[in-house]
Parts: C-alpha cells; structure tokens; sequence
C-alpha cells in the first residue's frame, strides 16, 4: 500500500465515523432514557386539527411531499400530548399499512424526538456498521502511513 492510499483511508475511517454519530447518539437518547407508546401509522395527508400540537408537524411533512416509505404515524405522549411524527427511516417493503399500530419512542422532553422502534434500531445497527468500517480503515490506514507502505 502506498503513502497516498493509507493517507485517504485513515482521513475516510474519521469521516464515516463522524457519519455514523447521529444514529449511534438518536439510539443512545430514544431507547434508555426516552418513553415508549403504542402509536398509529397515518396517511400523509390526514392532517389533525388545527389548533393541535402535532398540527403545524404534520403540515410540514405533507409538504415535503413524503417518499411512500416513510412511516407517518401519530401517538399520545404519557401526558395526553398528540404528536404527529415521519419516519427517518426509509424501508423498501414500506413501513405498513395505514392503521397498522406500531411501537413508537419518544423524548419526553421533547417528543417532536420519535420515530418508529424498527427505524431506531435500523439507524443503530447501520450507525454500528458505518462507526465499524470507519476504524477499521482508520487503524489500516494509520498503520500503512507508519510503516512506509
């Protein structure tokens, strides 16, 4: 390996590290320390009432004009709060069907901070694999640059 190529590993390795800490810490916050709570796959376009917290959310989400795959799903927080979130997780099956209930996670002090179970731990174990691969060239990558290779 030359000089060159154990240079640009152990610059990538850090760079798919960064790329991985937003769904490692996502976990990290919603799985221990969040709430969990049945919620309810909605249609995109089904929009709560105007004068409802999740309102101006869902708007939002109508928007962007949703990729098909992307759960919308609505839940009531432990103190009665209806929100309306969008999944950040994309599946190629799609999330289910409208009415499917699902197990939702929250920031309770927060809890425009939810996603679905599935998509947290989807971006967890990504988020483990990218962090993986990442040290991985790093260390490669260091190595090479000592040793001259």
């Amino acid at each position: 390996m030359t000089t060159t190529t154990a240079s640009a590993l152990a610059l990538l390795g850090p760079c798919l590290i960064a790329m991985a800490l937003p769904m490692l810490l996502k976990w990290r916050r919603l799985i221990p320390r969040g709430k969990s709570v049945t919620g309810v796959l909605i249609d995109p376009r089904e929009l709560p009432a105007p004068d409802s917290p999740g309102f101006r959310a869902a708007l939002e989400n109508y928007r962007r004009e949703l990729h098909p795959s992307r759960a919308v799903f609505r839940f009531t927080t432990e103190d009665g709060r209806e929100v309306v979130g969008r999944s950040t997780v994309r599946t190629g099956a799609g999330p289910g069907n409208v009415g499917d209930r699902v197990i939702v996670h929250y920031d309770p002090a927060d809890p425009k901070k939810a996603d679905l179970t599935q998509a947290v731990r989807v971006e967890r174990t990504f988020g483990s694999l990218i962090a993986a691969a990442g040290t991985a060239l790093l260390i490669i990558g260091v190595i090479g640059v000592l040793t001259g290779e």
